[in-house]
């Protein structure tokens, strides 16, 4: 850059034939003729335009792309680039603001999924579950010999009103699996404790219900009627998951703002790059004036911003 000014200042130097005097003021060597002409002056006007944009090309552009994927990365680091400071804070608050929520909120869902799931262990109970399948099996195995035979030979204890099958931590709960199918229901209760798992055991009352440990009978929901009452427990279990899922579901938002926010801040700062481009202004400027007896030429750059 020196070096252009320095042939720029050359050449125009050279075009006035200007000479310092003993004083150190640049002058012209004929004071009797006119300073300027059109030939000099459109020159000088050339000279300006080429070094205008020089400058606009090495020290004032700025790429919108680059802005837009700065602050699609991290929102506010294309404004930055921009100078655009003020937008930069509210895009990247914005953003911190959005993903602290995201945690918050991930954070409580975990723990309200925690303590759903120790409420569902130990209020339905697996145990409770196949010995009412088993029951049901067994009486309709009287009138049906192919179902007597695939059915295994367990025991209970008829006069417990759950039926409950005895030494159940020895049964082979596999071999039961068939039943859920064989007596008509619905749905297969995993045979891990999955989401699926802890879901099914209060949507589907009809066929799940029977495990729950506050019933007023063991047969209850096979009433259809009673489809629409809980139990004290079940609907405490149903709070918490829905809580739960609330929790979740707002994190989740949270993310999705998160990923607006960013595709806003990619726009803005390729219109904050567009703005601030359009704000850089150039001008040389050549000015004629008089000292004392002599006129003298003056040259100024101006970048105004």
């Amino acid at each position: 850059m020196r070096l252009i000014l320095f042939f720029f200042f050359l050449v125009i130097s050279i075009l006035t034939a200007a000479e310092k005097d003993n004083t150190g003021i640049l002058k012209n060597t004929n004071p009797t003729a006119v300073n300027f002409n059109f030939e000099k002056f459109n020159l000088m006007q050339q000279a300006k335009n080429d070094l205008n944009d020089d400058l606009v090309q090495q020290h004032s552009k700025k790429s919108g792309i680059k802005a837009a994927l700065m602050s699609a990365a991290i929102p506010g680091l294309g404004e930055v680039y921009a100078k655009s400071y003020w937008r930069a804070a509210v895009f990247f608050a914005l953003d911190v603001a959005l993903l602290s929520t995201n945690f918050v909120y991930e954070d409580k869902g975990i723990d309200e999924d925690k303590k759903m799931k120790a409420f569902g262990n130990e209020h339905w109970s697996e145990h409770q579950y196949w010995s009412k399948l088993y029951y049901e099996a067994d009486v309709l195995s009287k009138d049906n010999p192919d179902l007597a035979e695939r059915l295994p030979d367990y025991s209970y204890d008829e006069s417990d009103p759950y039926h409950l099958l005895e030494n159940y931590n020895n049964i082979n709960i596999n071999a039961l699996r068939f039943l859920e199918n064989e007596l008509g229901y619905t749905h297969t209760l995993p045979s891990t404790k999955t989401q699926q798992y802890y879901e099914m055991i209060y949507k589907y009352l009809h066929q799940f219900g029977a495990g729950w440990d506050d019933l007023p009978y063991p047969d209850y929901y096979d009433n259809l009627d009673n489809l629409g009452t809980v139990t004290p427990n079940i609907e405490k279990y149903r709070t918490m998951r829905n809580r739960s899922n609330d929790y979740y579901q707002t994190a989740t938002t949270m993310l999705n703002l998160m990923l607006l926010n960013h595709v806003l801040s990619a726009f803005d700062a390729a219109l904050a790059v567009k703005q601030f481009n359009k704000k850089i202004n150039y001008a040389v400027r050549v000015n004629s004036q008089f000292d004392g007896f002599d006129r003298v030429t003056t040259y100024g750059l101006c970048v105004s911003w």
